[in-house]
């Protein structure tokens, strides 16, 4: 199913970075399901290997912990008002909530709250952006 996926997201046109999110994200389960991982990221997935046995995480449970990772990144983007990175960080992110949701591979209800904070910056981004009180653009 992998193949599939990877490809239809390409069509969609994501960036170098993006496919880089997505495949190491991809990596990682395999690693915590199987203790096994292969391909181009092995040695980065092989980096978070002794969190994933130490805490003992599936699949699901390690996914989790980098993707919420990642928003963390995306808060200290905004705290250094680096929006360029920030705006790459948003862009990596909704390209592994969208991996992440066509495999199914974590609940949706984990991915709703990643999008529907996703959403929320994009308002506020595009309310500074344009000058209006971005409290009450989100109303």
């Amino acid at each position: 199913m992998y193949p599939e996926v990877l490809e239809f997201l390409e069509s969609l046109g994501l960036s170098e970075r993006n496919k880089a999110y997505v495949n190491f994200i991809h990596e990682l389960y395999e690693y915590a399901e199987s203790g096994k991982t292969g391909g181009d990221l092995a040695d980065l997935v092989l980096n978070l290997a002794d969190m994933v046995e130490q805490e003992n995480l599936n699949g699901k449970q390690a996914v989790k912990v980098v993707v919420l990772g990642m928003v963390k990144m995306l808060e200290k983007a905004f705290e250094a008002f680096d929006l360029d990175e920030a705006l790459r960080l948003m862009s990596d992110i909704a390209s592994v909530v969208l991996y992440l949701r066509l495999t199914q591979r974590v609940d949706g209800d984990f991915l709703d709250s990643i999008s529907g904070m996703l959403a929320n910056v994009a308002l506020l981004v595009d309310a500074a952006y344009s000058h209006q009180d971005g409290a009450d653009y989100l109303n």
